[in-house]
């Protein structure tokens, strides 16, 4: 069952996971990394913020290991305040900027907000976490080269027990999903999401950020 049918089907409109992507997103970077024999803390992390909590959990938690954080935010108050707290917590001095001028600096981008950004812009071998839903959707099936990652799946514990057999779940689950059934238990990664297709860590690596990428991959399924 996906998350289309158990809306439809249980009138209950499901989480977009936000809070789990948020707490995975570090783990996910630092895999990716250890694969590539690379360090976060030699990356420049560019962060389009919502201004949000999402957004200050999650620059605590890179700003623990990496030494170049750049937040996108206008609202002055908000990144006023974010700028204190990770200063405060971490030591880490984050840089705010109203504008973004080359996008290309950036190794790693997380988007959390409906910006326009535009598929000529981007080059290189850049990590994407895209947590707006599929609004630049644009860029991903156009730029099939790039590593856009808009999800995970996760290890099913199954621990939720239904008679009704049209309500059983896969042995992985979507964070929105794994977010309604079981909130804030062990998280077990499996996949990861890329254009609607799922990859292994290692094989999101190879296909995506390889510098010997072969661009014919990507007209074959995964």
């Amino acid at each position: 069952m996906d998350i289309i049918d158990f809306e439809e089907n249980t009138n209950i409109k499901i989480s977009d996971g936000t809070a789990i992507k948020v707490k995975l997103i570090p783990f996910v970077l630092k895999s990716i990394l250890k694969i590539k024999k690379e360090r976060l803390s030699e990356k420049e992390i560019l962060l389009i913020s919502n201004d949000t909590e999402d957004i200050i959990r999650l620059t605590l938690n890179l700003a623990k290991e990496s030494k170049f954080i750049t937040i996108l935010s206008d609202n002055q108050n908000f990144f006023s305040a974010l700028e204190k707290k990770v200063l405060l917590d971490t030591g880490l001095v984050v840089h705010v900027i109203k504008n973004i001028k080359n996008i290309n600096k950036y190794d790693i981008i997380i988007n959390f907000k409906d910006i326009l950004i535009s598929k000529n812009e981007i080059k290189g071998r850049k990590i994407i976490f895209d947590l707006t839903r599929g609004r630049n959707k644009h860029i991903e099936f156009i730029r099939k080269d790039l590593f856009i990652a808009n999800d995970f799946l996760l290890k099913n514990p199954k621990k939720v027990i239904c008679d009704n057999k049209n309500f059983s779940f896969n042995n992985t689950i979507n964070t929105g999903l794994y977010n309604l059934l079981y909130d804030d238990v062990s998280l077990l990664l499996t996949h990861v999401l890329i254009k609607n297709n799922r990859y292994t860590l290692k094989d999101a690596c190879d296909l995506f950020l390889n510098k010997g990428l072969i661009r014919s991959n990507f007209l074959k399924k995964p």
